[in-house]
Protein backbone atom coordinates (compact mmCIF):
# COMPACT_ATOMS: atom_id res chain seq x y z
CA UNK A 1 0.00 0.00 0.00
CA UNK A 2 1.52 3.71 -0.45
CA UNK A 3 1.65 5.60 2.23
CA UNK A 4 1.59 9.30 2.22
CA UNK A 5 3.15 10.96 5.04
CA UNK A 6 3.37 14.69 5.84
CA UNK A 7 5.63 16.09 8.15
CA UNK A 8 5.17 19.86 8.99
CA UNK A 9 5.80 21.64 12.24
CA UNK A 10 3.14 21.83 14.54
CA UNK A 11 1.27 24.64 13.65
CA UNK A 12 -2.32 25.17 14.08
CA UNK A 13 -2.93 25.98 10.52
CA UNK A 14 -1.24 23.19 9.12
CA UNK A 15 -3.41 21.31 11.42
CA UNK A 16 -6.77 22.89 9.91
CA UNK A 17 -5.54 22.72 6.62
CA UNK A 18 -4.18 18.92 6.17
CA UNK A 19 -6.37 17.88 8.38
CA UNK A 20 -7.26 14.72 6.55
CA UNK A 21 -4.12 13.47 6.82
CA UNK A 22 -4.67 12.82 10.56
CA UNK A 23 -7.64 10.61 9.43
CA UNK A 24 -7.57 8.65 6.12
CA UNK A 25 -6.19 5.38 6.47
CA UNK A 26 -3.38 5.86 3.74
CA UNK A 27 -1.85 9.01 5.26
CA UNK A 28 0.00 10.06 8.05
CA UNK A 29 0.92 13.06 10.02
CA UNK A 30 3.96 13.91 11.90
CA UNK A 31 4.68 16.87 13.56
CA UNK A 32 7.54 18.44 15.16
CA UNK A 33 6.84 20.03 17.85
CA UNK A 34 9.33 22.82 18.89
CA UNK A 35 10.40 23.90 23.15
CA UNK A 36 12.08 26.65 23.80
CA UNK A 37 15.12 24.86 24.21
CA UNK A 38 15.57 23.29 20.67
CA UNK A 39 14.78 26.41 19.38
CA UNK A 40 17.40 27.95 20.56
CA UNK A 41 19.67 24.68 19.62
CA UNK A 42 18.34 25.30 16.04
CA UNK A 43 19.24 29.00 16.40
CA UNK A 44 22.49 28.60 17.09
CA UNK A 45 23.19 25.48 15.08
CA UNK A 46 22.22 27.70 12.41
CA UNK A 47 24.26 30.75 13.47
CA UNK A 48 27.47 28.87 13.71
CA UNK A 49 26.78 26.78 10.26
CA UNK A 50 26.56 23.40 11.68
CA UNK A 51 23.63 22.18 10.23
CA UNK A 52 25.81 20.10 7.84
CA UNK A 53 28.14 19.06 10.64
CA UNK A 54 28.14 15.12 11.34
CA UNK A 55 28.72 15.31 15.06
CA UNK A 56 25.77 17.91 15.30
CA UNK A 57 24.06 15.08 13.13
CA UNK A 58 24.27 12.12 15.57
CA UNK A 59 24.07 13.63 19.14
CA UNK A 60 21.36 15.99 18.17
CA UNK A 61 19.03 15.40 14.55
CA UNK A 62 18.78 12.05 14.75
CA UNK A 63 17.67 11.84 18.45
CA UNK A 64 14.69 14.39 17.34
CA UNK A 65 13.62 12.20 14.07
CA UNK A 66 13.78 8.84 15.76
CA UNK A 67 11.64 10.08 18.08
CA UNK A 68 9.42 12.31 16.30
CA UNK A 69 9.38 9.94 13.44
CA UNK A 70 10.57 6.68 13.51
CA UNK A 71 8.78 5.86 17.20
CA UNK A 72 5.39 6.73 15.12
CA UNK A 73 6.06 5.26 11.68
CA UNK A 74 7.19 1.85 11.88
CA UNK A 75 8.85 0.68 9.08
CA UNK A 76 6.40 -2.07 7.03
CA UNK A 77 8.53 -3.47 3.82
CA UNK A 78 4.98 -3.88 2.42
CA UNK A 79 4.36 -0.26 1.82
CA UNK A 80 5.96 2.44 -0.37
CA UNK A 81 6.07 5.47 1.73
CA UNK A 82 5.70 8.88 0.11
CA UNK A 83 7.24 11.72 2.67
CA UNK A 84 6.06 15.26 1.37
CA UNK A 85 8.10 17.15 3.96
CA UNK A 86 6.86 21.07 4.13
CA UNK A 87 9.82 23.13 3.19
CA UNK A 88 9.94 24.58 6.64
CA UNK A 89 10.59 21.58 8.12
CA UNK A 90 13.57 21.03 5.49
CA UNK A 91 14.58 25.03 6.59
CA UNK A 92 15.33 23.73 10.01
CA UNK A 93 16.91 20.46 9.36
CA UNK A 94 18.55 20.68 5.78
CA UNK A 95 19.76 17.61 4.37
CA UNK A 96 20.49 15.36 7.58
CA UNK A 97 16.64 14.54 7.54
CA UNK A 98 16.58 13.46 3.98
CA UNK A 99 19.50 11.19 4.81
CA UNK A 100 17.62 9.78 7.59
CA UNK A 101 13.96 9.66 6.14
CA UNK A 102 16.08 7.02 3.01
CA UNK A 103 18.27 4.85 5.14
CA UNK A 104 15.00 4.44 7.57
CA UNK A 105 12.19 3.87 4.42
CA UNK A 106 14.16 2.24 1.56
CA UNK A 107 12.79 3.38 -2.08
CA UNK A 108 10.40 6.06 -0.29
CA UNK A 109 9.63 8.96 -2.42
CA UNK A 110 10.39 12.42 -1.05
CA UNK A 111 8.57 15.48 -1.97
CA UNK A 112 9.14 19.22 -0.39
CA UNK A 113 6.23 21.38 -1.02
CA UNK A 114 7.55 25.23 -0.74
CA UNK A 115 4.31 27.53 0.07
CA UNK A 116 6.01 30.98 0.20
CA UNK A 117 8.02 32.56 -1.95
CA UNK A 118 11.45 31.51 -2.65
CA UNK A 119 13.42 34.37 -1.54
CA UNK A 120 11.69 34.13 2.08
CA UNK A 121 13.30 30.69 2.40
CA UNK A 122 15.96 29.63 4.51
CA UNK A 123 17.65 27.58 2.11
CA UNK A 124 18.99 26.69 -1.34
CA UNK A 125 16.80 25.80 -4.23
CA UNK A 126 19.37 23.74 -5.68
CA UNK A 127 20.09 22.06 -2.60
CA UNK A 128 16.64 21.11 -2.37
CA UNK A 129 16.73 19.61 -5.98
CA UNK A 130 19.54 17.23 -5.13
CA UNK A 131 17.90 16.35 -1.76
CA UNK A 132 14.49 15.09 -2.95
CA UNK A 133 13.11 13.70 -5.74
CA UNK A 134 10.31 16.43 -6.49
CA UNK A 135 10.45 20.07 -5.32
CA UNK A 136 6.95 21.11 -5.75
CA UNK A 137 5.54 25.20 -5.03
CA UNK A 138 2.70 26.58 -4.31
CA UNK A 139 3.17 29.47 -7.09
CA UNK A 140 2.55 28.73 -10.54
CA UNK A 141 5.01 31.85 -11.92
CA UNK A 142 7.88 30.51 -9.59
CA UNK A 143 7.75 26.69 -10.78
CA UNK A 144 7.81 27.59 -13.98
CA UNK A 145 10.44 30.10 -13.63
CA UNK A 146 12.71 27.85 -11.51
CA UNK A 147 11.96 23.99 -12.78
CA UNK A 148 9.57 23.21 -9.82
CA UNK A 149 6.16 20.97 -10.35
CA UNK A 150 3.11 23.36 -9.68
CA UNK A 151 0.91 21.72 -6.83
CA UNK A 152 -2.16 23.92 -5.51
CA UNK A 153 -2.01 24.65 -1.89
CA UNK A 154 -4.93 22.53 -0.17
CA UNK A 155 -7.65 23.32 2.40
CA UNK A 156 -9.54 20.52 3.68
CA UNK A 157 -12.50 20.77 5.23
CA UNK A 158 -12.85 18.59 7.58
CA UNK A 159 -12.38 20.67 10.61
CA UNK A 160 -13.92 23.93 9.42
CA UNK A 161 -17.01 23.35 11.36
CA UNK A 162 -15.21 23.66 14.47
CA UNK A 163 -15.31 27.39 13.45
CA UNK A 164 -18.01 29.56 15.21
CA UNK A 165 -20.27 31.73 13.02
CA UNK A 166 -22.56 34.72 13.43
CA UNK A 167 -25.84 34.48 12.36
CA UNK A 168 -25.45 37.62 10.84
CA UNK A 169 -22.29 38.93 9.20
CA UNK A 170 -19.93 40.78 11.88
CA UNK A 171 -18.18 42.46 9.61
CA UNK A 172 -18.42 44.33 6.02
CA UNK A 173 -14.28 43.34 4.37
CA UNK A 174 -11.93 41.44 6.51
CA UNK A 175 -7.92 41.13 6.09
CA UNK A 176 -5.36 39.31 7.74
CA UNK A 177 -1.54 39.25 7.04
CA UNK A 178 1.82 40.60 7.53
CA UNK A 179 2.65 43.51 6.18
CA UNK A 180 5.57 42.49 3.57
CA UNK A 181 6.41 45.69 1.82
CA UNK A 182 2.40 45.85 1.14
CA UNK A 183 1.17 48.15 3.85
CA UNK A 184 0.81 51.44 1.70
CA UNK A 185 -1.62 49.01 -0.54
CA UNK A 186 -3.19 47.71 2.46
CA UNK A 187 -4.05 50.79 4.12
CA UNK A 188 -4.88 52.45 0.39
CA UNK A 189 -7.28 49.69 0.17
CA UNK A 190 -8.54 50.38 4.27
CA UNK A 191 -9.02 53.76 2.97
CA UNK A 192 -11.15 53.66 -0.03
CA UNK A 193 -13.41 50.68 1.79
CA UNK A 194 -13.92 52.93 4.94
CA UNK A 195 -14.66 55.78 2.16
CA UNK A 196 -17.54 53.16 1.40
CA UNK A 197 -19.16 53.83 4.77
CA UNK A 198 -18.01 49.38 4.93
CA UNK A 199 -17.03 47.59 8.60
CA UNK A 200 -13.69 46.69 8.53
CA UNK A 201 -12.05 44.29 10.27
CA UNK A 202 -8.28 44.27 9.30
CA UNK A 203 -5.07 42.66 11.41
CA UNK A 204 -2.24 43.82 10.02
CA UNK A 205 1.51 41.75 11.80
CA UNK A 206 4.78 43.35 11.61
CA UNK A 207 4.53 47.45 10.95
CA UNK A 208 6.42 49.84 12.94
CA UNK A 209 5.05 51.17 15.73
CA UNK A 210 5.99 54.42 13.88
CA UNK A 211 4.48 53.66 10.60
CA UNK A 212 1.12 52.78 12.29
CA UNK A 213 -2.38 54.76 11.63
CA UNK A 214 -5.47 54.81 13.61
CA UNK A 215 -8.29 54.08 12.07
CA UNK A 216 -11.64 52.10 13.49
CA UNK A 217 -10.96 48.63 12.68
CA UNK A 218 -7.68 48.57 12.30
CA UNK A 219 -5.53 46.23 14.35
CA UNK A 220 -1.83 45.34 14.60
CA UNK A 221 -1.78 42.74 16.89
CA UNK A 222 -1.77 38.76 15.78
CA UNK A 223 -4.07 36.45 15.40
CA UNK A 224 -4.34 32.61 15.80
CA UNK A 225 -5.37 30.75 12.64
CA UNK A 226 -8.46 29.48 14.69
CA UNK A 227 -9.26 33.13 15.37
CA UNK A 228 -8.26 34.13 11.33
CA UNK A 229 -11.11 31.90 10.56
CA UNK A 230 -13.50 32.98 12.80
CA UNK A 231 -12.88 36.84 11.58
CA UNK A 232 -13.03 35.50 7.74
CA UNK A 233 -16.37 33.52 8.65
CA UNK A 234 -18.35 36.64 10.18
CA UNK A 235 -17.26 38.83 7.58
CA UNK A 236 -19.01 39.32 3.87
CA UNK A 237 -15.86 39.17 2.38
CA UNK A 238 -12.59 38.80 2.97
CA UNK A 239 -8.94 40.57 0.81
CA UNK A 240 -6.01 38.93 -0.41
CA UNK A 241 -3.10 41.19 -1.09
CA UNK A 242 -0.28 39.38 -2.73
CA UNK A 243 3.30 39.40 -1.94
CA UNK A 244 5.70 41.13 -4.88
CA UNK A 245 6.51 38.63 -7.35
CA UNK A 246 3.45 36.21 -6.45
CA UNK A 247 1.64 34.76 -9.18
CA UNK A 248 -0.89 31.89 -7.47
CA UNK A 249 -3.61 32.67 -4.95
CA UNK A 250 -2.97 32.55 -1.24
CA UNK A 251 -4.61 30.66 1.57
CA UNK A 252 -6.98 33.69 1.69
CA UNK A 253 -8.69 32.66 -1.58
CA UNK A 254 -9.47 28.91 -0.21
CA UNK A 255 -10.75 30.17 2.87
CA UNK A 256 -13.26 32.72 1.07
CA UNK A 257 -14.28 30.04 -1.80
CA UNK A 258 -14.80 27.55 1.11
CA UNK A 259 -16.78 29.79 3.50
CA UNK A 260 -19.27 31.24 0.78
CA UNK A 261 -17.08 34.85 1.03
CA UNK A 262 -15.92 37.34 -1.71
CA UNK A 263 -13.19 38.01 -2.47
CA UNK A 264 -11.15 41.48 -3.27
CA UNK A 265 -7.98 40.17 -5.05
CA UNK A 266 -4.53 41.21 -6.85
CA UNK A 267 -3.72 37.63 -7.38
CA UNK A 268 -2.84 37.24 -11.12
CA UNK A 269 -4.04 33.76 -11.76
CA UNK A 270 -7.53 35.40 -10.20
CA UNK A 271 -7.43 38.22 -12.61
CA UNK A 272 -9.66 36.54 -15.11
CA UNK A 273 -11.74 34.41 -13.08
CA UNK A 274 -15.42 34.62 -14.07
CA UNK A 275 -17.03 33.74 -10.67
CA UNK A 276 -18.96 36.49 -9.37
CA UNK A 277 -17.59 36.40 -5.72
CA UNK A 278 -14.20 36.99 -7.36
CA UNK A 279 -13.41 41.09 -7.20
CA UNK A 280 -10.10 42.28 -8.96
CA UNK A 281 -8.35 45.18 -6.78
CA UNK A 282 -6.92 46.96 -9.61
CA UNK A 283 -9.06 49.80 -10.29
CA UNK A 284 -10.99 49.53 -7.20
CA UNK A 285 -13.90 49.35 -9.67
CA UNK A 286 -16.73 48.14 -7.52
CA UNK A 287 -19.35 49.11 -4.90
CA UNK A 288 -19.79 48.63 -1.49
CA UNK A 289 -23.56 46.95 -2.19
CA UNK A 290 -21.72 44.32 -4.15
CA UNK A 291 -19.37 43.38 -1.48
CA UNK A 292 -21.40 43.24 0.81
CA UNK A 293 -23.70 40.63 -1.79
CA UNK A 294 -24.27 36.94 -1.00
CA UNK A 295 -23.31 35.20 -3.78
CA UNK A 296 -23.53 31.40 -4.67
CA UNK A 297 -20.41 30.01 -4.99
CA UNK A 298 -20.26 26.86 -6.07
CA UNK A 299 -19.04 25.34 -2.72
CA UNK A 300 -18.73 21.25 -3.53
CA UNK A 301 -16.23 22.65 -6.75
CA UNK A 302 -13.57 24.30 -4.23
CA UNK A 303 -14.08 21.28 -1.92
CA UNK A 304 -12.98 18.85 -4.01
CA UNK A 305 -10.37 21.40 -5.72
CA UNK A 306 -8.68 22.39 -2.36
CA UNK A 307 -8.89 18.77 -1.13
CA UNK A 308 -6.48 16.60 0.10
CA UNK A 309 -7.00 13.58 -2.01
CA UNK A 310 -6.92 16.33 -5.30
CA UNK A 311 -3.41 17.28 -3.48
CA UNK A 312 -2.09 13.79 -3.23
CA UNK A 313 -3.10 12.68 -6.99
CA UNK A 314 -1.34 15.63 -8.28
CA UNK A 315 1.89 14.92 -6.29
CA UNK A 316 1.37 11.26 -7.82
CA UNK A 317 0.68 13.03 -11.21
CA UNK A 318 4.48 14.39 -10.96
CA UNK A 319 5.86 11.19 -9.86
CA UNK A 320 4.60 9.32 -12.66
CA UNK A 321 5.84 11.84 -14.85
CA UNK A 322 9.36 12.28 -13.08
CA UNK A 323 9.59 8.03 -13.46
CA UNK A 324 8.24 7.96 -17.01
CA UNK A 325 11.02 10.68 -17.63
Amino acid sequence: MKKYVLLANKQMDIEFQYADFSYESDMEAVYFDYTRKRIGVLKAINMLGLKKSNIIDCLFFKNIFKKTIREKLKYNSDDKYVFIVMARVYEKYGSSLVRFLRDSYPSCELIIFIVDLLHNMGFSLNDAKKDFDIVCSFDEGEAKKHGMAFVLEPFSTRLLDKITVSPEPMYDVSFVGAAKGRYDKIIELYNNLHSKNLKCDFYIVGVDKKERINGEGLHYEWLDFDEVLAHAANSRCIVEIMQSGGYSATTRYAEAMLLNRNLITDCPALSDSDDKSIFPLDGLEFSAEELCMTNSTDTDKYIEMFSIRRFINTIDAHISLKVSE
